[in-house]
């Protein structure tokens, strides 16, 4: 069970807790040594515990910030003791997302993230060595035949928020323009080469099983999809120390995918001449979806968790 919406909750309530306790004995202290200069300053007469221009984000403030989901769904995940609770599969095969933002004034801002997903599987079975077969009708001299598929993804968006709230609790709304672009890339690496001695080498099914096949997969590429998205969002920040803030944001937005054909490497002998053409693929069209999801940027999920720091 992910405990990512607990951890943030527990985490949040904590924050405020404690920044009020702060804010409180803090603020009586420094009442009375800086209530005449505020008085001067301000002309009136009393003073708040902490002035939120020291805290809060202004015009001209920038901001970088990073996902915090990996790393909340890591230490949540660690009371599970059997799911996502390791740092390979919490931290390093997470795609987080960089934000970045340029406040317009304390209450309107613009934003923009870059986000990079990356996966790479792989999958091997073992087959007879031919030549060694050749060499010994009797040996169980094994050679590995390998699939290797990589998913690779960027986005880029950009849009508007704007803030209201009380303190250091700050709620938000706006819309983002995204544009994403990837594509999948299937590779076969065999261990029996195709050669003019042996034109229909041994080869694995990926099933468990294996055949002689004249002609063998080298790459399939599927077409790079195009992604235009427009959506809304919502959200809240509290800032925890200044300038420093924790988020969780969330929405709604239709997407326009355009989808292009793929192209396939195979290898086969025409005669005595060895060929590895490239072709079209002819089973995937390009063609345009439209789509509408609640989702976070970047991801399918709606749970979007993010620490921001202003400068």
């Amino acid at each position: 069970m992910r405990l990512r919406e607990v951890l943030l909750c527990a985490l949040l309530a904590g924050a405020c807790e404690l920044a009020s306790a702060q804010d409180t004995t803090t603020g009586n202290a420094e009442m009375q040594a800086m209530q005449p200069a505020a008085a001067q300053q301000r002309g009136v007469g009393s003073y708040n515990s902490r002035d939120l221009t020291e805290i809060l984000p202004q015009a001209g403030d920038l901001a970088l910030g990073l996902d915090a989901s990996p790393i909340l769904d890591y230490f949540g995940n660690m009371f599970n003791n059997s799911i996502n609770n390791s740092t390979s599969t919490s931290l390093r095969s997470s795609s987080p997302i960089l934000y970045m933002r340029y406040h317009l004034s304390d209450k309107l801002a613009l934003r923009a993230r870059l986000q990079w997903k990356g996966n790479k599987k792989s999958s091997s079975f073992q087959v007879a060595d031919q030549e060694a077969l050749a060499k010994d009708p009797m040996s169980e001299a094994k050679v590995q035949d390998r699939k290797v598929i990589r998913n690779n993804g960027w986005t880029f968006g950009t849009g508007v928020q704007y803030f209201r709230g009380y303190g250091r609790l700050r709620g938000f709304v706006g819309c983002d323009l995204d544009y994403k672009v990837g594509r999948d890339v299937e590779r076969y690496y065999y261990g029996n080469k195709m050669t003019s001695d042996n034109k229909t080498p041994l080869t694995s099914n990926w099933l468990g099983g294996s055949s002689n096949q004249s002609e063998r997969l080298l790459v399939k590429s599927a077409g790079w999809a195009h992604n235009i998205g427009v959506g809304a969002f919502v959200g809240v920040e509290y800032y925890f120390l200044p300038k420093m803030c924790i988020g969780v944001e969330s929405g709604a937005r239709m997407n326009a995918t355009l989808r292009g054909k793929g192209k396939e490497q195979s290898e086969r002998f025409v005669g005595n001449t060895y060929h590895n053409d490239w072709v079209k693929t002819t089973d995937v069209n390009p063609d345009v979806d439209f789509t509408v999801a609640t989702e976070t940027p970047g991801d399918h999920f709606y749970a979007n968790f993010y620490f921001m720091f202003h400068f």
